[in-house]
């Protein structure tokens, strides 16, 4: 023991009676973290990005601190989508108005970041979810003795093409499964509670597997390793995730949200506009069978069958070949001498 007091520590890199301390870039104190003030003015001060090297470096430096920003998915959205169609790293970057709000968000989003709470071992857990056509979020809190409720950490995620055009049950359904691995090294081996504003996915563990598509017994399996008690609450009580789910959207999100929201009443089927060229192709496609058709019939019989030559072997499958007589095989009841006299 001695030597490692002597060996391990230096007493120059050690601070001792400090209320907190900067660890691993955050401030950390006896009770909660959050990002440190040098850090939040780098971020504040960055400059405005001029190629795709840059973009990537500010997005890396805000991600770092992802577990504190709650809105992270939705707002960085419109910038991933500026990364897309880059020939190269360090072409030039076309900035709109959505993408210099969202760089301006961003900056603001920093600023405000959350001060997360760490996990007293006896408080009980709460994880509340909710989700939207763009994104999904969530929120885990613990109970203190006075009975506040405090945060553990946010979570949000922004849905891709395909999962937009899941249905409410499967978006809510998402939301749950997602968050409970997003915090997995949390709630593992404890008791947790999740909220959820969804009324028919407190049910979701009592439907026959025969009746849940795949994806949703696969959920289900994921889930059912946890202790956890599903239980439905109002939406205007589910404030946290409720507002991770669903922050004001840009024009572009405006325009995928109403895409979104016409796939998902439609339930799968086409929209107007593809049904419309459906049936202009369908009756194109009668209009010329029809137009053969009486083509076809302007030949008379003679010319429609053709040669004779040409009859035969249009008409050979139709024809059916007689089977060959065998000769019967001799048996007892036979009255063949040669049968008799064998015998």
């Amino acid at each position: 023991m001695r030597g490692l007091a002597e060996g391990a520590t230096n007493r120059q890199n050690c601070t001792f009676e400090k209320p907190q301390v900067l660890y691993l870039a955050y401030q950390v104190s006896s009770d909660s973290f959050r990002p440190p003030p040098t850090k939040i003015e780098a971020i504040s001060d960055y400059p405005q990005p001029a190629n795709a090297t840059e973009l990537r470096r500010f997005l890396g430096m805000v991600n770092y601190y992802r577990q504190c920003l709650p809105h992270d998915a939705h707002v960085q959205e419109p910038l991933h989508e500026l990364l897309k169609g880059l020939p190269n790293k360090k072409a030039k970057l076309r900035w709109t108005e959505t993408a210099l709000q969202a760089f301006k968000r961003c900056k603001e989003s920093i600023v405000d970041a959350t001060c997360n709470t760490f996990l007293r071992p006896d408080a009980k857990l709460v994880l509340r979810t909710d989700a939207s056509n763009i994104t999904i979020g969530a929120a885990l809190e613990h109970k203190e003795p006075d009975g506040l409720w405090l945060p553990l950490g946010p979570f949000s995620l922004k849905l891709d093409p395909t999962q937009r055009k899941y249905s409410t049950y499967d978006c809510e359904f998402l939301a749950v499964s997602a968050s409970i691995k997003h915090f997995e090294r949390i709630l593992e081996g404890r008791t947790f509670t999740t909220w959820t504003d969804h009324r028919r996915l407190v049910y979701a563990a009592q439907q026959r597997s025969d009746k849940a598509s795949p994806r949703q017994v696969r959920s289900l399996e994921f889930i059912s390793r946890f202790n956890n008690t599903l239980k439905h609450t109002r939406g205007e009580d589910n404030v946290v995730a409720d507002a991770l789910s669903r922050t004001k959207p840009s024009e572009d999100t405006a325009q995928d949200n109403e895409v979104s929201i016409t796939t998902r009443h439609l339930r799968g089927t086409k929209t107007l506009k593809s049904q419309k060229l459906k049936s202009q192709r369908a009756y194109a496609e009668l209009h010329r069978r029809s137009t053969s058709q009486r083509r076809r019939t302007t030949k008379s019989p003679e010319q429609q069958l053709g040669s004779p030559t040409h009859r035969l072997e249009r008409f050979r499958h139709l024809v059916r070949r007689r089977p060959r007589s065998r000769a019967p095989i001799p048996t007892r009841t036979t009255s063949s001498p040669s049968f008799r006299g064998g015998a």
